[in-house]
């Protein structure tokens, strides 16, 4: 038997979750196909009628569930009533999955936490259903012909079909079957003997739970010409006949549509058609938010003591390499860090992966949120946050806090159906942050509230103190051709417009002095307009486009360069949400100059980490590379200097002690009511 640390003791537990979660969205769907019937039917209710029906729907519920508890006890499983009901209430949603056996497997593969045999609470939930749909027919069988003589033999069948499966449940025949089955399978079930008494007593319980069933039909259609005993009697046989030929019908996900057509033809003997289905789709809405509430309140172990924790979730993360994945990657260690019990759902591959890796991670958060181990979930950006929003419904039912990441294009971007979805998504959650003022302004804009927002001053690892910065000079020189007595400026990033790389080649560097070599490390659509620009300015020589570039290239060309610039421009649509690169360079003590605008503000702080330019002014770029050129020492001092300050200000210990204080999270707990 698998213990509950193997990946197959983790399947158990998430079996159960799964089942709920899946079970919310088929059976809201049940309802919302068949809204406009269940509005009309709304307006025929009297004002009393659904909360009495509720509570005897109610009633039927926990006599259904007694009556199953019966049997569980019946084949030696010792369970507490909590343990049981929290089985039986998660199991429960099981049935609005198609097929009959999703109860079966959730209640077998839940009962190992209790350290109860899987083979017996299969057999018993077997044993159980059989019984369950044995009762309900022999009852509706046996109790139309007295509601209604005349349908005595339009409906012969019940009857005879409940004395076949009651034979079944014969203690003899019983105990026989279950040892066959279980050899066959090869789960002993030591030995496991049914009783006559065990199973009169589950009986008399699914003969109350159909009673009450009735009842709550009763109720529903007291305005609509169902009353007196005759009504509760015929009432009672439509819902035990619905509920046992349902069960049959194991492709329909609780019996939809069939509960309701069997519902609909036996009250249509006493009322009209059409109030026969207003009281099938009223009592298909009550019963699913019994069903539902009754598992979700159970899939916690009642009284645990666990402290939720935090979810991260991810679309950039490595082995995938930018910006955004080294900072999903600090965030990361900062959180798990603070509070060792996080989890993490990312992607570190292609965008063309995410179609398969974003279901598969709202599975994965939803089975997690639903077993009570969330407390607060953290989306990397914009986005992402917009393709959980199926979840939130759900998990503010389960009191699941979120938060998100916003990175400035996740919120500028310009596309209609891209604006309609993700600022509504924003809008709606509990803290947004961005990750740059410029960025706040944007998420503002697009009508997030300001209270909501919060800035996080960005960090990163700093770098190894092992580099030497002489060796990566060396390295980058005799992979490129250069002379030691060149200038090396460069830039780093996937090369969209935004960057302003070809504008940089194609107005500043021409007014440069000729000792000044301009390298290029980054892939993107801007690649060959760049080099076409370079070829038509002339400066093709002094321009070297590499493409991709390995980890240890990248390292060696920040640690090399004299000037690492970032002309950014302003793209409508588009902007630079913060500039991480800049401080990783500014770390590894280059110079660097960039463009005052939009998120870089708050990456380079003029005269302290770095030199601000105003965004698209060819003759300030000019002049000021131009002076720190021509002193080559005071341009390494200056980036010494500003080195010492961009390792303390930016450093990843600092984010994430403030990551950790927006989020709530202490060591050891995550406090929810901070951001209520």
């Amino acid at each position: 038997m698998s213990s509950t640390g193997t990946p197959t003791g983790r399947g158990l537990r998430v079996l159960g979750p799964a089942v709920v979660l899946l079970a919310v969205v088929l059976g809201c769907w049940a309802v919302v196909d068949q809204r406009e019937e269940i509005g009309d039917a709304l307006g025929e209710l009297t004002w009393w009628a659904a909360p009495v029906s509720f509570l005897a729907g109610a009633a039927g519920v926990y006599a259904i569930f007694r009556s199953w508890a019966s049997v569980v006890a019946d084949h030696g499983i010792d369970l507490t009533r909590q343990q049981a009901l929290r089985i039986y209430g998660v199991g429960q949603a099981g049935k609005y999955l198609p097929g009959s056996v999703w109860s079966v497997l959730t209640q077998a593969a839940m009962v190992r936490e209790y350290g109860g045999s899987r083979a017996r609470m299969g057999a018993a939930s077997l044993v159980a259903l059989l019984l369950s749909v044995t009762v309900a027919l022999g009852l509706g069988g046996l109790v139309l012909p007295v509601a209604n003589p005349e349908a005595a033999g339009r409906y012969w069948f019940a009857p005879v079909l409940a004395l076949l499966l009651a034979t079944l449940l014969a203690p003899p025949v019983l105990n026989r079957a279950i040892a066959v089955v279980a050899r066959v399978l090869r789960r002993p079930t030591d030995a496991v003997r049914v009783t006559g008494s065990g199973i009169v007593r589950a009986s008399g319980w699914a003969v109350l739970g159909n009673a009450f069933f009735g009842l709550h039909l009763l109720v529903l259609g007291e305005g609509v010409g169902l009353s007196g005993f005759r009504g509760f009697l015929l009432a009672v046989a439509a819902y035990s006949l619905a509920a046992g030929l349902g069960v049959l019908v194991v492709l329909a996900p609780a019996g939809v549509g069939v509960r309701e057509v069997v519902i609909v033809v036996v009250l249509a003997m006493t009322t009209t058609a059409g109030a026969a289905l207003t009281i099938a789709l009223l009592s298909r809405i009550l019963l699913l938010v019994i069903d539902l509430l009754l598992a979700l309140t159970q899939v916690r172990r009642p009284g645990a003591a666990r402290e939720r924790s935090t979810v991260f979730v991810t679309r950039r993360f490595p082995p995938s390499v930018g910006g955004m994945e080294t900072l999903a990657d600090g965030v990361w260690r900062s959180i798990s860090q603070a509070r060792p019990d996080s989890v993490l759902i990312a992607h570190g591959g292609t965008n063309r992966g995410l179609l398969l890796w974003l279901p598969l991670a709202w599975l994965r958060l939803a089975a997690l949120a639903v077993r009570g181990r969330v407390g607060l979930i953290l989306v990397g950006d914009a986005p992402t946050y917009a393709a959980l929003r199926p979840l939130r419904p759900l998990l503010r039912v389960i009191g699941v806090r979120s938060a998100v990441m916003v990175m400035g294009l996740d919120v500028t971007y310009e596309n209609r159906l891209y604006r309609r979805l993700v600022p509504t998504a924003l809008r709606r959650a509990d803290l947004v942050i961005a990750i740059s003022e410029a960025t706040r302004q944007a998420t503002i804009g697009a009508g997030v509230d300001a209270d909501r927002i919060a800035v996080l001053r960005l960090g990163v690892d700093p770098p190894d103190q092992r580099v030497d910065a002489a060796v990566s000079r060396a390295r980058v020189e005799r992979s490129i051709g250069l002379d030691p007595e060149q200038v090396l400026v460069v830039t780093l990033g996937r090369l969209v417009a935004r960057k302003g790389v070809r504008w940089f080649v194609a107005e500043v560097l021409p007014g440069l002095g000729p000792d000044v070599q301009y390298v290029v490390a980054g892939d993107g659509p801007e690649l060959e307009p760049i080099r076409a620009a370079a070829a038509a300015s002339g400066g093709a020589a002094r321009v070297h486009l590499l493409g991709r570039v390995d980890d240890q290239m990248r390292e060696d060309l920040l640690a090399a360069c004299d000037l690492f610039v970032q002309p950014n421009i302003a793209v409508p649509g588009d902007m630079e949400g913060f500039g991480l690169v800049t401080i990783e360079a500014a770390m590894r003590d280059a110079l660097v100059v960039a463009a005052d605008l939009e998120g870089i503000k708050d990456a380079v702080l003029p005269g302290r980490t770095g030199i601000l330019v105003r965004s698209g002014d060819v003759a300030a770029w000019t002049s000021t590379l131009t002076s720190l050129v021509a002193d080559r020492p005071a341009m390494a001092r200056a980036g010494a200097s500003f080195g010492v300050a961009a390792r303390a200000l930016y450093n990843e210990k600092s984010m994430a002690v403030e990551l950790c204080r927006l989020l709530g999270i202490e060591a050891g707990r995550t406090d929810q009511s901070q951001h209520a």
